[in-house]
């Protein structure tokens, strides 16, 4: 298991836009989660990512497969801040 905390501060003259909805991912044999927790003038992002082991049947290539394909798009979250009125 890994475990990371990023902290993100936002700058004076700045607000949160947008913190996105959070992740989670079941790759099978892998788990991911992500979650955003918004604390004072930041943002805390904690993501977990959990190793385990299994077998898959030879059917089921082209659900990880796609699983896979898709991974990039589904976890490549952005935070958006706009300047303060």
């Amino acid at each position: 298991m890994k475990e990371e905390t990023s902290v993100y501060r936002v700058p004076s003259g700045y607000e949160i836009s947008y913190i996105p909805p959070d992740l989670h991912l079941n790759g099978g044999f892998f788990n991911l989660d992500r979650t955003y927790v918004k604390e004072g003038d930041g943002i805390i992002v904690n993501e977990t990512f959990r190793l385990k082991r299994m077998e898959l049947p030879k059917e089921d290539y082209d659900k990880l497969k796609t699983f896979f394909d898709d991974l990039p798009t589904k976890s490549q979250q952005r935070i958006i801040i706009k300047t303060a009125p």
